[in-house]
């Protein structure tokens, strides 16, 4: 019987990446309405529309904090953070923006989070190998998802499935187990048939000898028939 390759049992779990606005620069070209004022809302060193921001409480203007350090850029004081005015948070939530992924969606400041992680279909997705928990971060139709399958071909602690016994062992230990399983079949270049290995010393000891004098009993019985016809 000719040994079987192992049997693969992989796999992956799959989840969208978890949603940190810090991932993303909201710069001016993601604005729809380009005529809107961004100043307000714009911060000129990170280049980016504000992900995290307040208020200075000297001043009331509102500061990235992305980039704040003791003093208020505007006023010079020491800063101090207060609360944000209600309706310039309602005029940035109300800002419509192209989606930053570019999957040429559109949607409010305010609907970010859940377009990206709900609706965007170039959303990042994290492959967690069953087995070694190795993480994958993958970018539908950007990302070439071969790399998962030579994971799956290399991970040592996949599980396969000996052909023979049928239990299951992870890769490392497979090779191992195969060379000892009481289970595989074993072939006999004396008698020139298989045997499972857990036979192997009832199969040398009476077995082979048995079928190879049977053999040479019938060859002799073939001569002899010949050399009548002859």
């Amino acid at each position: 019987m000719t040994a079987k390759k192992p049997q693969h049992l992989p796999n992956f779990s799959i989840q969208k990446k978890e949603f940190n606005i810090n991932d993303f620069i909201l710069s001016k070209e993601l604005l729809i309405n380009e005529d809107i004022i961004i100043d307000p809302f714009y911060c000129n060193e990170c280049q980016s529309i504000f992900k995290n921001f307040s208020s200075c409480n000297n001043c009331k203007k509102l500061i990235c904090l992305d980039c704040i350090g003791k003093y208020c850029k505007f006023c010079k004081n020491y800063y101090y953070e207060c609360g944000i005015d209600k309706n310039l948070i309602s005029l940035l939530n109300n800002i419509k923006l192209k989606c930053p992924l570019i999957c040429h969606n559109t949607f409010l400041y305010k609907n970010l989070k859940e377009h990206v992680m709900k609706y965007c279909p170039n959303t990042t997705l994290i492959y967690t190998c069953f087995f070694c928990e190795k993480k994958f971060e993958i970018i539908p139709n950007k990302t070439d998802l071969s790399l998962l399958e030579i994971h799956n071909q290399k991970c040592e602690d996949v599980l396969l499935q000996c052909s023979f016994c049928e239990i299951v062992y992870k890769r490392n230990e497979i090779k191992n187990h195969l060379n000892v399983c009481q289970e595989k079949f074993i072939y006999c270049t004396e008698c020139k048939l298989e045997y499972k290995l857990k036979f192997e010393s009832p199969h040398k000891e009476f077995f082979c000898k048995v079928i190879k004098k049977e053999k040479e009993d019938i060859n002799k019985i073939i001569e002899e028939f010949k050399n009548k016809d002859i």
